[in-house]
């Protein structure tokens, strides 16, 4: 069995086409998908900051209107029912 059968791909020295082609996916890389990378590390951020401030917000207002919220006759949080259901 010759030993280079199973070779998959020769080496090959690279031509001056190929090393453009993988600078310019290098600096296409950095220049491109890193900035779009950490912009939407910035977002997301941002959007977790912006969810905690406004559940704090919705909290400490639950809890005021809970203090301060009565029905006509002065009651607070209770539930009265009108007629009395039917037990025989």
């Amino acid at each position: 069995m010759p030993p280079d059968q199973f070779q998959l791909r020769k080496k090959t020295n690279p031509s001056p086409a190929g090393i453009a082609m993988i600078i310019f996916g290098i600096v296409l890389g950095v220049l491109v998908i890193l900035p779009i990378l950490l912009l939407l590390l910035v977002a997301g951020v941002v959007a977790m900051i912006a969810f905690g401030i406004l559940s704090v917000y919705a909290r400490i207002v639950n809890t005021f209107r809970g203090f301060t919220e009565k029905d006509s006759e002065g009651r607070k949080n209770v539930r009265i029912r009108k007629s009395p259901p039917d037990h025989q």
